[in-house]
């Protein structure tokens, strides 16, 4: 009877502390970007990532994309676990849209991909994908264009799949 009173008393605990700990998860933005682009929608581009007792939870990373009353969310790896190196360059307008700018790699090549968006009929989409591949044995750029047709619509994105 003991041991099972003890069993008892140590899983619950043990759940009072998991619960504490979620609840002591808070997410941090890393950045924002606002903008308008050639069609007059509204974008606003939030990086973020969630903290528990001030550490990063890798895991967690994203980019929300709000945009006129939706939402979509893009997933990111984690840097180093599940893709070498992966950061995120740049996050810039485009005529159609918005390109998020993304590197990876080290020795003995370095990927950058552009990933291009715009919304559609309210949705948004994925249409094109420009990758460039550097060998750092030579100066040498190789470029390959993937556009997706028809656009891939994104409500929720892991962008690993397309790395």
């Amino acid at each position: 009877k003991r041991i099972v009173l003890l069993l008892v008393i140590m899983v619950e605990s043990l759940q009072l502390s998991i619960g504490k700990n979620q609840k002591d998860i808070v997410a941090d933005t890393l950045s924002v970007m606002t903008f308008i682009d050639a069609r007059g929608v509204n974008y606003k581009i939030i990086q973020t990532i969630n903290l528990s007792s001030n550490y990063w939870i890798d895991s967690t990373r994203k980019i929300i994309v709000c945009y006129e009353d939706k939402e979509a969310i893009i997933r990111l790896p984690i840097p180093d676990e599940e893709v070498k190196n992966f950061s995120i360059e740049q996050i810039s307008r485009n005529h159609n849209g918005f390109t998020l700018i993304t590197s990876q790699g080290g020795e003995p090549y370095a990927v950058r991909r552009f990933f291009f968006f715009k919304v559609v009929h309210r949705k948004l989409y994925l249409y094109k994908i420009l990758s460039e591949y550097e060998s750092f044995n030579s100066k040498k750029i190789e470029k390959e264009y993937k556009s997706i047709r028809p656009g891939l619509q994104i409500d929720t994105l892991d962008l690993i799949y397309y790395l």
